[in-house]
């Protein structure tokens, strides 16, 4: 008999910024977000929300507004202290590392490719400007909104006096990069770095000297209050202090040994840092002692706190906490949780996304709207690789070490059936009927294609057909279905799996999805950007020319004319015209996507890395 695995009552009162720690995914207010246009509509954020790309650091000005920005040209923008957020317009998808605003209106941004922007209304238009250098510029400070400097990889440094139309080079002593900048006037910076780095200037950045740090650990933030008086903070939990300037540092104990990726003080005792773990630490005797505040799980990367003591703390996978008095932090966004694998919808409403890793166990989310996700128990399991549903009552999914579950109740319960397998499981196809296939293995190691007649209650094994691993599979009734794998395998059977034959690929690039729309017409995709298109069944294949080199991780043709491919970059392909020509768009995402469904032309889903969920929404005629 099956293993039924029961949904647990779960507790109103969540932890503080461990909502997602236990795997839940909660329906977020809606937020202003930017749509990557498609030509025929956009993709949008859905979880996390406002989006789930890492944030590296954050800035705020007086009124409430604050900006936060991060990889995939990530730009955020709260009015109101960061409590609720929209994304602005940035103009690139390169990572985007550091940021320093004067005023509400005039900032500017630093990041991958020598990247810096400019914007004087506050961030609703970005304007590239040139700083004469392509290398990873991981920081900016701007003391006026005429004087400025950005430092980077292999201790370069940038320096402005007009507010960045003309940016002159700086250089620091010896070649380690630069992460974080403070000045307190036109006059007095710092900047530390790699491998305990602490460079100095009194006059603008003319000239620059290295200070000893006493340590060798990477200095990932500083923070001055006065021309005197500094903390510098990086790896295995290292804080420094210096009350002359920056001439002498003395070591602090932070009472961590996670790393410190950001750094904030508002007077000579009251600070604050953020580090991995999702800690946030608070002094308020100049750092003499410090005591942790958060501890969400979650990598924390910036945070930026006024002398109101209202700041805010963001990270990995999106992650955003705010406070209101320095002491007590609040989730506003507890970013994207485990890497999701695929995705399946019975209706623009309906449906489950699956993923999880053989460490911490296997995922399955139910939304009930389209928009918001709840977990669901699939009990224990090392991860679930992909998920099948007729109609919204039966669904199968199955995953690593051959775990094949399915449900007969919308996902109230999740029953384990008997694979008859250890292979992994890679796909799976469900059919009203109640028949399923799924296939699995990997490269010429394993192959292995299992068959229920019965929802996912009972299996049995076919013969597979080839040598290779298969990764995809697809049916159009009971009888005729296609399975892809590793060594440009494509196999075909006519009667329901009780043999399949193979078909000719024409390549050995690994294939890694099919998708059928009827019983000729097709397509395959895989690695090297490998696009298969075929006609006839599957009798010849044809290839397609691909914008990308990247590896497509799924397939999904709404009709036989529009169709979407996700990618394992951040790119994102579409095809009104069959499949003949294919255009790159980027996903919005910095990690890449592995599920994609459309339940109609209108109507699109897309799951991946870093949990990841993004909806297509179409074009209003």
């Amino acid at each position: 008999m099956p293993t039924r695995h029961t949904l647990r009552p779960r507790p109103t009162a969540i932890p503080l910024l461990a909502l997602l720690l236990c795997c839940v995914v909660l329906a977020a207010p809606r937020t202003a977000a930017a749509g990557l246009s498609t030509g025929d509509g956009s993709w949008e954020w859905l979880s996390p929300r406002p989006q789930g790309n890492q944030l590296s650091d954050v800035a705020s000005a007086t009124g409430g507004r604050v900006w936060a920005v991060g990889q995939g040209g990530t730009v955020l923008h709260s009015t109101d202290g960061g409590v609720s957020w929209s994304a602005q317009s940035s103009g690139t998808r390169v990572w985007l590392r550091g940021v320093s605003f004067v005023d509400g209106r005039r900032g500017w941004i630093v990041g991958r490719h020598g990247t810096v922007l400019r914007t004087v209304d506050g961030g609703a238009s970005w304007q590239a400007q040139d700083p004469a250098t392509r290398v990873f510029l991981y920081t900016v400070e701007f003391a006026t909104a005429d004087t400025g400097w950005a430092a980077g990889y292999d201790g370069i440094i940038r320096a402005t006096r007009d507010g960045g139309r003309v940016w002159r080079p700086q250089r620091a002593p010896g070649n380690k990069g630069l992460l974080a900048l403070d000045a307190v006037d036109t006059k007095r910076v710092w900047a530390v770095g790699q491998a305990g780095a602490i460079v100095r200037s009194t006059n603008g950045g003319t000239t620059w000297r290295a200070v000893v740090s006493g340590t060798k650990a990477n200095l990932n933030a500083v923070s001055f209050v006065s021309a005197a008086k500094g903390w510098a903070a990086g790896a295995n939990g290292v804080i420094l202090r210096t009350t002359d300037g920056g001439r002498t540092w003395v070591r602090q104990m932070s009472g961590t040994r996670r790393d410190v990726h950001a750094i904030r003080f508002v007077s000579g005792t009251r600070g604050w840092a953020a580090a991995t773990g999702g800690r946030i630490l608070r002094t308020v005797n100049g750092g003499r002692s410090w005591t942790i505040r958060s501890s969400t799980g979650r990598a924390f990367h910036g945070i930026d706190v006024r002398r109101s003591d209202v700041g805010v703390a963001v990270g990995e996978g999106g992650v955003i906490a705010r406070t209101a008095d320095g002491v007590r932090w609040s989730a506003v966004s507890n970013g994207g949780i485990r890497d999701l694998a695929d995705i399946v919808m019975t209706s623009s409403r309906r449906g489950w996304v699956v993923g999880g890793d053989p460490v911490r166990g296997s995922v399955v989310l139910y939304t009930p709207d389209g928009s918001s996700w709840r977990a669901q128990d699939p009990g224990e399991g090392g991860g679930l690789a992909a998920v099948a549903s007729a109609d919204g009552t039966y669904a199968v999914a199955v995953g690593a070490d051959g775990v094949a579950l399915f449900t007969d109740d919308g996902g109230y319960t999740w029953m384990e059936g008997s694979s008859h397998t250890t292979v992994g499981l890679n796909d799976v196809v469900l059919l009203p009927s109640g028949e399923a296939w799924a296939v699995g293995g990997y490269f010429g190691s394993s192959r292995v294609i299992v068959h229920t007649a019965d929802w996912g209650f009972t299996w049995q094994k076919q013969p597979p057909g080839t040598t290779y691993g298969l990764a995809g599979v697809d049916f159009v009734d009971p009888q005729r279905g296609w399975a892809v794998g590793w060594g440009g395998a494509i196999v075909h059977t006519q009667d329901g799996g009780h043999t399949w034959t193979p078909q000719s690929s024409g390549g050995t690039a690994q294939l890694t999805a099919v998708d059928f729309v009827d019983a000729l017409t097709g397509w395959a995709v895989g690695a090297g950007g490998t696009i298969l298109h075929t006609a006839d069944g599957g009798a010849s294949w044809e290839s397609r020319l691909s914008p990308t080199a990247a590896t497509l991780t799924d397939v999904r043709f709404a009709d036989s004319l529009r169709g979407w491919a996700t990618t394992d970059g951040a790119e994102l392909l579409v095809t009104s015209d069959g499949g003949l020509t294919w255009t790159s768009t980027n996903a919005g995402v910095a990690s890449g996507l592995q599920g994609l469904w459309f339940s109609d032309p209108e109507h699109g889903w897309a799951v991946g890395m870093g949990g990841a969920i993004m909806g297509f929404v179409a074009r209003a005629d």
